[in-house]
């Protein structure tokens, strides 16, 4: 069973503690022992203990729980699934690694298959949490990230974050080109990027930039217009995967922007 050793448990409050830290600063160092005992809250590994239970007690410094965590966080830091910077009264900060996240997501999948049907409804906003900040680190486009990462959290509201998406291109393209609102979705897409005369161009081979022509065409065409005009049933692992195409797209448009302005000069 997931989580069953505490070590386990800590390092699953050590990605939930450096995650909610990310979601409001741009730069984090690395989460508090603090804000990681906050999220073991009452862990029976922590209670059989004696001494204050929570980092808000004047007396938790010194009691054992303290030092339990301690000695959790260096040994996860051995095992290289968190970076733990130590210093005499304790780490300074701590920060799960890559292989410390792939396993917590691993032991999540896990949970999701052997939940009950009462634990799942609370497991499901655990995760559609983590998957938010995940989504939010994915994302290079940072309109694209202020716009539809909290979206995709919300199980009800993927849809709603492919059609933001969506329109953030559509805008995006009309804006590299000096479009009017008139023109939109796929004559959108072709007046950017069809060749061979397209203002859009990142390919000097014909081929290629129809091809590139043909995928904004059917980005906007089988996913833009129908969220556009009814509601789309999408998974979370769906609407993740297409927001982050759409961020790719984003920066095409960047690079063909540039590389346009580099011509003329």
């Amino acid at each position: 069973m997931p989580y069953e050793e505490f070590e386990d448990r800590v390092l699953n409050a050590t990605v939930r503690a450096y995650d909610r830290l990310t979601e409001t600063a741009e730069i984090v160092q690395g989460a508090s022992e603090f804000e990681i005992a906050k999220l073991l809250g009452d862990d029976p590994s922590l209670s059989v203990l004696a001494g204050p239970l929570s980092p808000d007690d004047a007396d938790f410094e010194a009691s054992p729980r303290r030092s339990r965590l301690h000695e959790a966080l260096r040994s996860l830091s051995q095992e290289g699934l968190v970076q733990a910077h130590f210093y005499l009264g304790g780490p300074s900060s701590v920060k799960p690694t890559r292989e410390g996240r792939r396993l917590v997501k691993d032991w999540d999948s896990q949970r999701v298959k052997l939940a009950s049907p009462e634990e799942l409804a609370n497991l499901m906003s655990d995760l559609s949490e983590t998957l938010k900040l995940e989504a939010r680190e994915a994302l290079t486009d940072a309109e694209l990230a202020t716009r539809c990462s909290h979206l995709l959290g919300r199980p009800q509201q993927l849809d709603t974050a492919v059609r933001e998406a969506c329109v953030i291109l559509e805008d995006r393209l009309r804006k590299a080109i000096g479009a009017d609102t008139s023109v939109y979705g796929v004559k959108l897409a072709a007046a950017a990027l069809n060749p061979p005369n397209a203002p859009l161009q990142l390919s000097d081979d014909e081929a290629e930039q129809q091809a590139l022509h043909h995928l904004y065409r059917g980005v906007l065409g089988f996913f833009g217009n129908p969220t556009h005009h009814r509601l789309i049933e999408f998974s979370m692992k769906e609407a993740t995967q297409i927001v982050i195409m759409i961020d790719l797209m984003l920066d095409l448009i960047r690079r063909a922007v540039e590389k346009r302005q580099q011509t003329t000069k």
